[in-house]
């Protein structure tokens, strides 16, 4: 225990010599390239000699050079003297951008007859020189096309043909400084090898390494994003590829100017500003406190979330907008707000993850990959402070690829842990599987024999089914058989019915009673439930709901006590069956004078039916007259019933429509059902077509709004229309017809009642 205490001891140890000595390498190493590079020869340096004067884009070097007089010495050796050369109304910043720098020199004795160069250390944004009134280089662009040097050295060759070695030389530097300027107090001339080492030198640490550094980043990105693919559970690689994204975008400004293919896309350097430093800058501290989040294992809130996107995308919105580099330095106050308030997030995650104690680990390796950047930003800090004239690399964004890389360092360790774990877990899987091996050699002769019971036992019941679905089959074709032909003409009357089971056998039965071509009444009743069971209690009603009503209406009963007589009979023959009926019966007068048919209407707790007036060119439901009361169902035992009969007239063209609840109740997708609305308006706009023709119009328009979904319930609809009596009806009957007419009206025994016995059921089920 002692021992293992001690080497992970020695290890942690280990771990931050080894961090300590990695920051310090690098703090040394820039340090160094901080101080002028060794001197290889004599030089003259030319702050002092320097001079300006305001100037416009048109200005040319041949309207300035014999003007020294409107000339004035530049004092301010600061980092920013160019910046702070003129101040309009207490804003910092020149007026058109433009500026003469006229230096006026010698050339000492040490550096005569020598080959000469210009060496400018840091001068922004873009300069065009000029020795003696000759071109001899530039670096940026003006605009229209403007591009700024950013942070590399200029150097310009002198000509050896254009000094002049004895007397005054002048040194013309035209400036678009953008209001973002500044020229360097330690521009020199020296001779060619110096210079250009020296400007070497400083490029290399103020862009070229900013470049080695964007170079591994996009390793880094490549590297993590397959990372993220490959462990799509962990989300802190994803980020932490996007982190590295956002900070090789946000270093391009860095190296634009010595990178050769950044030098050939044709974009704004407003554009590209924006774009890069500016847009890139506040992505990687968004992105930034994600990565905490995540490597923290933070539980971030979905509304936390939302608000930091929204706070974010605002920001980005609002600097793509911006419409030119004055409006985008003015809001810049806000881009340094928006990047406090995500680095305020990522502190909050980790002080909470800390005090909770979600992740102690992983709370503490955060900040000690966060010092380099943290000890980059004081050094800026001071270092600016107490040397305001020199040029310094920006130590934070140097410390900031030390923080990267060491977080590379955690993570591919823990990646290679995990890859370890995989590995040692699969050796367990293998010896486990060959353990198993044996066992599963057993477990599959028991499951050959058990699949070989099975398939003779399924074979078995796919006998059964064959033999069910075959008996259904043909217990639906005697059902349909049962019921009469759905489309018949009788005299006056047209008829149209539409008979769709839900299943193979139907609950509704109908039946309409004829004598030849005279329509003497009509039945629609619906058995709850549904199958089998329903379709044997339509079998059983139908022929006593049959004899009932044709022996009442040779006695001229009312529908009323036919209904009366069909519920008690009923009752009596289904016994302890559960199933009931709800209903409609009709009886059908003779046709009067004016060719109108009175019908007599009993309902037993059925859905209204509907009658469509020529007349009124209206469509109503048949409801129970003023006074009546309805209740009850038919073969319920023991249940107090009333079925008062309703009496209407029917006209010539007027149409009568009985339906069960199946249709009304149907719904699409949405829930939503048919209803009686659409029926009532589909008959009111077909009322010249058809019965048949309309049933048609009906069943589309169901078949349209269910748009395919299966039926929830068995569908009866009959449709009835007066037509004039006096045609003739161009019908053959089948005989029949006519004798099961006859039949009826021989009273089988089986149905026949003592007047007494009905008399005194009708009382007490009244």
């Amino acid at each position: 225990m002692c021992y293992n205490s001690m080497v992970y001891t020695f290890m942690k140890k280990g771990q931050t010599f080894f961090k300590l000595l990695f920051l310090t390498s690098i703090l040394f190493f820039c340090f160094a390239s901080c101080k002028d590079t060794k001197v290889d020869g004599p030089r003259l340096y030319l702050a002092p000699y320097f001079t300006w004067c305001e100037t416009d884009e048109a200005s040319t070097c041949q309207d300035v050079i014999n003007q020294k007089d409107q000339f004035k010495p530049l004092r301010d050796m600061s980092t920013k003297n160019i910046q702070n050369l003129f101040k309009d109304d207490g804003q910092k910043g020149l007026k058109g951008h433009y500026l003469w720098i006229r230096i006026d020199f010698e050339i000492p004795e040490n550096l005569k007859n020598r080959s000469l160069g210009l060496n400018i250390p840091y001068l922004r944004m873009a300069e065009k020189t000029y020795l003696n009134g000759n071109f001899i280089g530039e670096k940026g662009s003006f605009p229209p096309h403007e591009r700024s040097a950013l942070y590399s050295a200029h150097y310009h060759a002198l000509p050896e043909g254009l000094l002049n070695q004895e007397g005054n030389n002048v040194l013309l530097i035209k400036v678009w400084s953008h209001g973002q300027s500044g020229i360097s107090q330690n521009t020199f001339i020296g001779e060619t090898k110096d210079a250009v080492s020296s400007a070497g030198t400083t490029s290399f640490f103020n862009c070229y390494i900013y470049a080695i550094f964007q170079g591994g980043l996009l390793i880094s990105v490549i590297f993590f994003m397959f990372m993220a693919i490959g462990f799509g559970n962990n989300p802190a690689y994803r980020f932490f590829a996007l982190i590295n994204l956002s900070t090789f975008v946000f270093l391009l400004p860095f190296s634009a100017d010595i990178v050769p293919w950044q030098k050939y896309i044709h974009i704004q350097y407003f554009t590209f500003m924006k774009i890069t430093l500016c847009m890139g800058l506040e992505a990687n501290f968004y992105l930034l406190s994600f990565f905490i989040a995540e490597f923290l294992e933070f539980p971030q809130p979905k509304q936390i979330k939302g608000i930091r996107l929204l706070l974010f995308v605002t920001s980005e919105i609002i600097i793509l907008a911006t419409k030119n580099y004055d409006a985008l330095m003015n809001i810049s106050i806000m881009m340094i707000i928006m990047i406090f308030i995500h680095i305020s997030f990522g502190l909050a995650f980790w002080i909470i993850s800390l005090i909770k104690k979600y992740n102690i680990h992983n709370s503490i390796v955060t900040i000690e990959c966060f010092i380099p950047v943290l000890l980059g930003i004081v050094i800026d800090i001071v270092i600016r402070r107490m040397y305001p004239t020199v040029v310094f690399p920006f130590f934070t964004l140097i410390l900031w690829q030390g923080t990267i890389i060491i977080f590379i360092f955690i993570m591919a360790r823990r990646t290679l842990k995990l890859f370890r774990s995989n590995i040692s877990q699969a050796k367990e899987l293998k010896i486990l599987n060959e353990n198993l091996d044996e066992e599963v050699r057993k477990r599959t002769h028991e499951l050959e024999d058990a699949n070989y019971e099975l398939s003779v036992l399924n074979e078995r019941l796919e006998k059964e089914k064959f033999r069910s679905d075959m008996d259904l089959e043909m217990a639906s074709v005697i059902q349909r058989k049962f019921f009469p032909q759905p489309n018949k003409i009788f005299k006056g009357w047209q008829i149209a019915i539409l008979y769709e089971p839900l299943a193979k056998v139907s609950g509704d039965l109908y039946d309409y009673y004829n004598f030849n071509e005279y329509l003497n009444g009509l039945s629609l009743f619906d058995v709850s439930g549904h199958g089998i069971s329903a379709s044997l209690i339509t079998m059983l009603s139908k022929n006593i709901i049959s004899h009932t009503f044709q022996k009442g209406y040779r006695k001229s009963e009312s529908v009323e006590k036919m209904l009366y007589k069909i519920n008690n009979q009923i009752i009596r023959e289904k016994g302890n069956i559960d199933n009931y009926l709800t209903g409609i019966l009709c009886r059908f007068g003779d046709f009067e004078k004016d060719d109108s048919c009175s019908v007599e209407m009993g309902n037993a707790g059925h859905p209204y039916p509907l009658l469509f007036s020529k007349k009124d060119a209206l469509v109503k439901e048949i409801t129970k007259e003023e006074g009546q009361i309805h209740y009850g169902a038919i073969g319920m035992r023991g249940m107090d019933v009333s079925y008062p009969e309703t009496k209407f007239k029917i006209q010539v063209g007027d149409i009568l429509v009985f339906y069960t609840d199946g249709i009304t109740e149907s719904s699409n997708k949405e829930s939503e059902q048919f209803g009686l609305k659409r029926v009532k308006n589909i008959i009111a706009a077909n009322s010249e077509k058809s019965p048949n023709e309309i049933l048609n119009i009906l069943t589309w328009e169901l078949a349209q709004f269910t748009d395919g979904k299966p039926l929830e319930d068995d569908i009866t609809i009959i449709i009835l229309k007066r037509t004039d009596s006096s045609l003739k009806i161009e019908q053959n009957y089948e005989e029949e017809d006519e004798e099961e007419y006859e039949d009826y009206s021989s009273d089988s025994d089986n149905y026949d009642y003592n007047e007494t016995e009905e008399i005194e059921e009708l009382e007490e089920l009244k």
